[in-house]
């Protein structure tokens, strides 16, 4: 193999794995928007989590200030043990997500969802990134958990006192 024959065969690698980690980026947008999806009735009929509506955007636009500033990507351990991990949580969130369709008012399922999604998304960053995208990029993902309505247990707690 001569020099430009290396030279093709590394750039088309590289594109592959561009192309594959943007279908992860894909794969994970899309379950946001369906997490996102079932919670806007929540969002639209109770006021207190009207705010919601705005949590995609703030999420988004922290990510995109954080992806700014991103740290060069770092060593990965325990790969196994994520990708077991990323492997498990799928098949815990189809269960979660038929209960979801018998009962989608059900806060404590969307809970378990949006615990799911987001386990997904921290992982696919210390996969591709390790330690330190994992700790730069986590307050975004972990500040859209706030759209996700509290269990009606804790809310009334907190609000009754």
């Amino acid at each position: 193999m001569d020099v430009g024959q290396r030279r093709t065969f590394f750039h088309s690698l590289a594109t592959r794995l561009q192309e594959r980690e943007w279908g992860v980026v894909a794969v994970l947008a899309l379950l946001w928007f369906l997490l996102f999806q079932q919670l806007q009735v929540e969002w639209s009929i109770n006021p207190q989590y009207s705010y919601g509506w705005l949590m995609p955007l703030l999420g988004g636009y922290l990510l995109w200030r954080r992806w700014e500033t991103r740290p060069e990507e770092g060593r990965v351990s325990g790969r196994v043990w994520v990708l077991g991990l990323l492997i498990l949580v799928p098949v815990l969130w189809l269960p979660g997500r038929l209960v979801q369709e018998a009962n989608p008012d059900w806060r404590l399922v969307s809970w378990w969802l949006a615990a799911c999604v987001w386990t997904l998304t921290l992982g696919g960053l210390y996969l591709r990134g390790g330690w330190a995208w994992l700790r730069h990029f986590w307050f975004p993902f972990t500040f859209l958990l706030l759209a996700v309505p509290w269990p009606t247990v804790w809310e009334q707690a907190v609000i009754q006192g």
